[in-house]
């Protein structure tokens, strides 16, 4: 999912993958990704850097970014983009073989 998210992120995807979406790709979903991205190292750092250190405002800015994300999905979820970057998470590993 991270492959995924980061080739979303970085506007780098894949021909197979460019064919089926926008060029360029929506901001929204760009920044979906990067957040993906981001949330997700912040919940491994979190689950399993014992040296990481997580205080109130750095957890509020995570929550917040976590929050404004979802504010973005439901402005694109119905759009072929979404459903695109939604299959990528689902299916990059596969489509990568």
């Amino acid at each position: 999912m991270k492959q995924a998210a980061n080739a979303f992120r970085s506007a780098n995807l894949p021909r197979h993958v460019a064919a089926v979406a926008h060029d360029p790709l929506p901001q929204n979903i760009v920044e979906i990704a990067s957040s993906f991205v981001l949330l997700q190292e912040a919940r491994h750092k979190a689950d399993y850097d014992l040296t990481e250190q997580f205080d109130r405002t750095r957890v509020q800015a995570l929550v917040n970014d976590a929050e404004r994300v979802f504010t973005l999905w439901d402005l694109v979820r119905d759009t072929d983009d979404a459903r695109v970057f939604l299959s990528s998470l689902m299916f990059w590993k596969l489509w990568s073989k």
